[in-house]
């Protein structure tokens, strides 16, 4: 096995190590739901923003237009993509197939098939595959901005299903928030209208390390806290039973999940990442999303929106599985196919 197979591989189990230690937290009563519903209200409102302010504001990087405005609209246009296409094969396929009977487990199979995994294994990756090229990895966190904005916007709306105040007010949610604030602050750069005896202050005086440090502190939690919630969630929803009770519907579900996610999706972003005018930094991020599963954290966003959970768990976790298999794959021949 290749050092890059074996790295990516490992870092996958990795992540589903620290699921594994959330389920057990649940399964011994550390992460009841009213536990994790709290948890999961600290991680969206508080440890999520600071990451993202972490990532985003004054980042160097937001200096070039070009990287302030592709990449995040590649993100946002991959999952954009990716979830329309969901909620057009759950319609178009037979019900028998994809076991997928109600406009509620449609929109949630749509959205927890069209979000992939743009954080938990990206970045670990990106820092074990380019070590000596930090562009890559700030390019990124810059894509991450759009696909973040998907995540709160076009999968939340997936999840409702509908448009009505109570959707509307949900786009409007702190993450959202955070993002449009940071890109707005990159953008005009408020900072260089005050006097610039106040800007030597700050650094004189220490504030910015003062600002700084929590901020990075509360962001590094952010990702593991997040997949423990995922696992007490997985503990908590999940029932061996229920599935094996009927094993042709978890398969059939499963199957569709695997298909699109893992074969269909890959081909078509790797196929965008080959022609699009970007530069390679952005193409490289591009490949890793291609060889990306669906993402977990939907499963959690299931209870918050009015998902259904079993529709999420089998559709994130099946592809989500087989991934450990495909996704070092994608990501080598994803590179060669791209030229790098």
């Amino acid at each position: 096995m290749s050092d890059s197979l074996k790295t990516t591989l490992f870092i996958v189990l990795s992540v589903y190590a620290v699921m594994g230690v959330g389920a057990l937290c649940g399964k011994v009563g550390w992460l009841n739901p009213k536990t994790r519903k709290d948890l999961l209200a600290i991680v969206i409102n508080v440890l999520i923003p600071c990451m993202i302010v972490k990532n985003v504001l004054m980042n160097p990087v937001f200096k070039d237009p070009k990287n302030l405005y592709g990449p995040p609209l590649v993100g946002f246009s991959i999952i954009l993509v990716s979830v329309i296409l969901g909620w057009v094969a759950a319609r178009v396929l037979p019900v028998g197939l994809t076991t997928l009977d109600s406009t509620k487990k449609i929109g949630t199979f749509a959205a927890c098939l069209g979000m992939l995994n743009y954080g938990y294994v990206p970045i670990p990756l990106i820092e074990r595959l380019f070590p000596s090229d930090g562009g890559v990895l700030g390019v990124l966190f810059v894509q991450n901005v759009g696909t973040e904005f998907a995540l709160w916007t076009v999968c939340v709306f997936s999840f409702l299903g509908r448009f009505d105040s109570k959707t509307v007010k949900s786009l409007f949610n702190v993450p959202v928030l955070v993002i449009v604030a940071c890109l707005l602050f990159d953008i005009f750069e408020p900072l260089r209208y005050l006097p610039f005896k106040w800007r030597i202050g700050f650094s004189y005086y220490g504030l910015d390390v003062l600002f700084w440090t929590p901020i990075n502190m509360l962001a590094t939690s952010a990702i593991p806290l997040s997949l423990l919630c995922v696992g007490g969630a997985i503990a908590e929803e999940f029932h061996l039973s229920d599935f094996v009770e009927d094993i042709g519907k978890t398969f059939r579900i499963s199957f569709v999940s695997v298909f699109f996610r893992l074969l269909v999706f890959p081909a078509l972003i790797l196929l965008a990442a080959k022609y699009l005018p970007v530069s390679r930094e952005a193409k490289i991020v591009t490949v890793i999303y291609a060889a990306m599963s669906s993402a977990t954290f939907p499963i959690v966003l299931a209870e918050t929106y009015d998902g259904d959970v079993k529709t999420a768990l089998l559709t994130s976790l099946s592809n989500s599985f087989v991934a450990i298999a495909t996704t070092p794959f994608w990501i080598v021949a994803g590179l060669k196919w791209v030229g790098i």
